[in-house]
């Protein structure tokens, strides 16, 4: 395309590029101006003179001469014998057209020589027919005056023989009577064969006609003009610009004419030089121009695809701009290469108008050059912050121009524009927030003091106001009189009930709402005023996790006060109790409900109550296996007695090692027992997890097989042994298997062929560690999603309260983390649950313990 028709064109014009080196300033432009030829490199894809509006948005859409701006060389359009001002010079334009394309060779030469040569022959001439003028009326006036006629000869010759060009004065038949000093030197001919010879003898006219042609128009009295050529005796040609003027009597008969002969040898040379490339020129400008005219065709749809892409960049900058520029927080561009720190490339108004300075005071100083002096020392941190490429949002202090402080918050990241990177940063004033936060701590210093001080009147108030409240028919007058008294004090109840973090309830017999405080219209997300006369059932469920909170309102029937714990959504334990307010009758008018958050406690008292437990069990445990174990300890004795006395294959023997059998299995589930009491600390063994896996199923078999639960199993023989505490092991699988039993009963009630518990084992290795992996698969209720990252922490159950404490998984998973391994699950809710665990293999196999 484009970069080949220039290769192309710089080729073929290589020659011609070297004729153009021999001038000062010659150039091949197109129509438009545009320099593709010059005779300096740097001028090449230039403009001439002015290019036109459309053809500038043209070449600059485009790309091909660059994107502009295309400053010409010269003030107008070049034309042929007009003179120009370029480089402080001024220079003659001569300028060829080639072909019908209208481009053309233009050459700009110096015109001080050609200028003082013009002047100084305009001059000469001047002097001379003036000269001739006088010498001839002095020889009219004074024939006799032979002196002064002598005179005006030397000084008519001092002049013409001073000028630089040829001066000859001719006869009305063209015969040459006198030639100046320059005529003889120009023409290279002695001064006798140029005197007394036919003008045309000397310079040949290159016009038809000869000298006829050129003696008849000055014969008339008019000046003549004509370009002829001589030969000088070393062969040289030599081409004259001549110009002939009339000298008449005062009769106006001409009888002698000057003509004055000025070289133009070397600038008709270049003419033709240029001339002889024309040709050569035409035919590359054709083809050019048939490239340039493609090129137009592509750069017009170009053009067009560019406009509709410019109006879009447009648009979005204006909008980019306003949005910029009316934005009320303060916008910094900053260009954090500076080795003095980040430097400031643009501001909003927004920050011109907050900081005091004018735009121009702001862009391209530091952005420090604001910080107040006592926050420069976090700029560092700041700085390192920023360049991870993350938002930063921090606090900092600007100092405006007239010396003031303004504190802002500051969200800055790192950007990327034209692949450099600058920091955006968004400054948002803070001065009034600073100032409610200073407000709000003191109210906060006084409510705190206001509420201690307030919290023994606020017992007795409630009690007061309860029991107002059921004798105010015999209170009326005593009422009224305390008006203003009561009025106040309601006040001060209304606002210390707001301030109590419990969440308080005034609720009507047809339980809507009467009253809520701030508490509880923040936990459901309204203003307290929008909660009187909302039903309170509806709001309680749609902000209620598990339990039924309408239980607490069963004051309004059984008229005492009553008492719950529900979950809320939020996952907060909450303690709700109602307290009946009565009538003079007797009959409940309303119930005040107070709703405390005892999540904290709940947890400390589980905490507590789980220890107290495994203490128990543990005391327990420890004195059931004393009991159980020696006697089952002499069970199994005389069994292996009565076995040893009767031979194998007996009924005797084989009743005796079913008897040593099942004591073992007992002794083996006290131990099992003993391990949920009490942590041991037997030392680890080197163990099968499969043989934990069987000694656990061996405890539980009795339950699976009453919940009609199928057993599935898979585990390969070739199993790496594991280094592990066999009962703590054993402690999770339990836990595991009981989860998955229940998951698996609460969907599945009865038998079912999809109730199904899968156990596998396999090895896997992790970042090239071996480890044994045992998967438990049941295919029950599943966990929710919004569950799954929380049911390894300690104390969070999916059960219902009262069915769990949440502390299985928990300690499951730290037993396994404390091995070396790792527990994680997997669950869809309503169709799976799986927990992989995965323990580190030993490396070669050894005894079991």
């Amino acid at each position: 395309g484009m970069v080949r028709g220039v290769v192309v064109v710089k080729k073929d014009m290589s020659d011609i590029e070297a004729s153009f080196k021999k001038h000062a300033y010659c150039f091949l432009v197109d129509p438009h101006g545009v320099i593709f030829l010059s005779s300096r490199d740097d001028m090449h894809l230039r403009s001439l003179w002015p290019l036109k509006q459309d053809t500038r948005q043209l070449l600059a859409a485009s790309g091909q001469l660059g994107a502009g701006p295309f400053v010409p060389l010269l003030s107008h359009e070049a034309e042929d014998g007009r003179t120009v001002t370029f480089e402080r010079e001024k220079l003659l334009v001569t300028r060829r057209s080639l072909g019908h394309d209208n481009w053309s060779v233009v050459l700009l030469n110096s015109t001080s020589h050609i200028s003082a040569y013009r002047l100084f022959s305009i001059f000469t001439t001047f002097v001379f027919f003036s000269m001739t003028v006088v010498f001839f009326a002095v020889l009219y006036f004074s024939k006799d005056s032979a002196v002064m006629i002598a005179s005006s000869e030397r000084r008519y010759r001092s002049l013409v023989e001073g000028s630089p060009n040829c001066v000859a004065l001719f006869n009305a038949e063209g015969i040459c009577l006198t030639v100046n000093r320059s005529g003889v030197v120009l023409t290279g001919l002695q001064e006798k064969e140029i005197v007394g010879r036919p003008l045309d003898a000397v310079w040949h006219s290159r016009t038809s006609g000869g000298l006829e042609a050129v003696l008849r128009p000055v014969l008339q009295g008019s000046r003549y003009s004509y370009e002829p050529e001589s030969a000088r005796p070393d062969g040289r040609k030599v081409l004259w610009s001549a110009v002939l003027n009339p000298l008449a009597h005062a009769s106006g008969r001409v009888s002698h004419f000057v003509g004055i002969f000025m070289d133009i040898t070397e600038r008709t040379a270049a003419e033709e030089e240029l001339k002889s490339y024309h040709g050569q020129l035409e035919d590359l400008v054709k083809e050019r121009t048939r490239e340039l005219s493609e090129s137009n065709e592509r750069l017009q749809r170009e053009m067009m695809e560019r406009q509709h892409a410019e109006d879009a960049r447009r648009d979005s900058e204006e909008r980019f701009h306003s949005l910029f520029n009316l934005a009320s927080d303060c916008i910094f561009l900053l260009d954090p290469s500076h080795p003095g720190g980040p430097v400031i490339v643009d501001v909003n108004l927004a920050a011109v108008t907050m900081h005091g300075y004018e735009r121009e005071e702001m862009l391209g100083r530091p952005i420090s050059f604001l910080n107040y002096p006592d926050d420069m020392k976090r700029l560092p941190d700041i700085m390192a912050g920023i360049t991870t490429g993350e938002p930063v949002s921090f606090e900092i202090r600007h100092v405006r121009k007239d010396g003031t402080i303004v504190p802002l918050e500051v969200s800055a990241r790192l950007i990327s524009l034209g692949g450099k990177p600058y920091i955006l940063g968004m400054d948002r004033d803070i001065t009034m927030r600073k100032q409610a936060e200073d407000e709000l701590q003191r109210h906060r210093e006084n409510l705190e003091q206001l509420v201690e001080e307030r919290t023994a009147e606020l017992r007795t108030a409630v009690q007061l106001l309860t029991s107002e409240i059921n004798f105010r028919k015999s209170a009326e007058e005593t009422l009224k009189l305390s008006e203003t008294k009561f009025r106040s004090l309601s006040q001060e109840f209304h606002t210390l009930l707001d301030a109590m973090s419990d969440e308080l309830l005034l609720v009507a017999p047809d339980l809507t709402i009467l009253w809520a405080n701030k508490a509880f219209a923040a936990r459901v997300g309204t203003d307290a005023a929008e909660l009187s006369g909302r039903p309170c059932s509806a709001i309680w469920f749609d902000h209620a996790g598990k339990g039924n909170p309408d239980d607490a309102l069963r004051s309004f029937s059984s008229g005492r006060p009553e008492s719950i714990q529900i979950s809320a959504a939020d996952g907060r334990l909450l303690d709700i109790r109602a307290f009946p307010i009565k009538d003079d009758e007797g009959a409940v008018g309303s119930v005040i409900i107070v709703a405390s958050d005892i999540t904290e406690k709940a947890t400390l008292q589980a905490e507590a109550m789980r220890a107290g437990h495994l203490a128990s069990l543990g005391e327990l445990s420890a004195g059931v296996a004393h009991e159980i174990n020696n006697p089952i300890t002499g069970i199994i004795n005389y069994a292996q007695i009565i076995a040893n006395m009767n031979p194998e294959g007996t009924h005797e023997h084989d009743i005796a090692k079913r008897i040593v059998r099942e004591g073992d299995r007992i002794a083996g589930i006290v131990r099992s027992l003993l391990s949920f009491a009490r942590e041991r600390k037997e030392d680890k063994s080197v163990v099968q997890f499969p043989k934990i896996i069987m000694d656990s199923i061996t405890l539980t078999e009795t339950q699976i097989r009453k919940d009609h639960i199928h057993l599935r199993l898979t585990m390969p023989e070739d199993l790496p042994f594991v280094v592990v505490n066999p009962q703590q092991v054993q402690q999770v699988v339990l836990n595991i298997i009981s989860n998955a039993r229940y998951a698996l009963n609460r969907r599945y009630p009865e038998a079912d062929a999809e109730k199904v518990l899968d156990i596998s084992g396999s090895e896997v290795v992790i970042d090239g560690a071996r480890y044994v992996r045992m998967v438990f698969t049941d295919y029950g209720t599943g966990i929710p999603a919004d569950a799954m990252e929380k049911v390894l922490n300690p104390f969070y159950s999916t059960k219902p309260v009262g069915e769990g404490t949440g502390l299985g998984l928990s300690i499951s998973h730290g037993i396994i983390t404390d091995h070396g391994g790792k527990l994680r699950i997997e669950s869809r809710e309503g169709l799976f649950t799986s927990v992989i665990i995965d323990l580190p293999a030993k490396e070669s196999h050894g005894t079991q313990a």
